[in-house]
């Protein structure tokens, strides 16, 4: 290192032990020099210097056996109804004690209850973090369309024939299949969405208003006479009186 950004990244090296990972070949284009660098605390890892691209730099990809990552964690699923409910029910308390307190205090103190009493109203749910926004069959044709794309950039450089031709109709060919293929399988995706909530929407209707029926029913009206064999009586609290002897 004898210029002075060489000797910060040393230094920057040294300070957070890191390790320098050469890739097969230099990844300039125009000089022989390794102008994109690789740094890293994992063991055993590797890079691979791509003959590919189109830009000056050849890509290089790390790789490792100790990498990976989970599919799966823990995200905080919060009550706000019983949030609301215990700021109601406390809302007299808090404003006492602002008369009470000087503003300052009286901010430290009300901050720290809002967050003691969501902690207390949160429940850590497990869920899946890792949701592919595309199939496996879409994802492959993607992969297979890269492939052509690399193969094309690769031929236009040395060749100008025939297969480079072919190269080039066959990924004009398979972009736009995977871009139809995109577009139906989000098509279909939000169409399912909408019908959901729209079943969503009708059962909730449903049951809302055979909840309100069962609560709210029609009065029922009042009895003006009632007959006893050939004596009838008008009088509401006789037929009070007889009804209540009856049963």
């Amino acid at each position: 290192m004898t210029d002075a950004r060489g000797n910060q990244l040393k230094k920057w090296i040294e300070k957070n032990n890191l390790l320098f990972i050469p890739g097969t070949k230099n990844s300039s284009k125009r000089s022989d020099r390794h102008i994109d660098l690789i740094f890293t605390n994992i063991e055993d890892a590797e890079a691979e210097t791509l003959n590919t691209g189109t830009s000056d730099h050849w890509p290089i990809v790390m790789k490792s056996d100790r990498i990976g990552f989970r599919t799966d964690g823990n995200f905080p699923v919060v009550n706000w109804t019983v949030f609301q409910i215990v700021l109601a029910l406390l809302q007299d308390f808090w404003t006492k004690e602002s008369e009470i307190q000087d503003a300052e205090n009286w901010y430290l103190n009300y901050t720290r209850f809002l967050s003691a009493l969501k902690n207390r109203v949160t429940k850590w749910s497990n869920r899946n973090r890792y949701r592919p926004s595309l199939p496996p069959y879409i994802v492959g044709m993607l992969k297979q369309v890269r492939r052509v794309r690399n193969k094309y950039y690769r031929e236009r450089k040395t060749n100008f024939g025939v297969e480079v031709e072919r190269t080039r109709l066959l990924l004009r060919t398979l972009t736009k299949q995977v871009k139809n293929e995109v577009y139906n399988y989000k098509s279909e995706r939000w169409n399912a969405f909408l019908s959901t909530i729209q079943e969503s929407h009708d059962r909730n209707g449903k049951h809302f208003w055979s909840h309100l029926s069962k609560i709210y029913k029609p009065k029922t009206l009042p009895i003006s006479k009632l007959k006893a064999g050939s004596i009838t009586i008008a009088h509401q609290q006789e037929i009070t009186n007889m009804l209540y002897s009856y049963y």
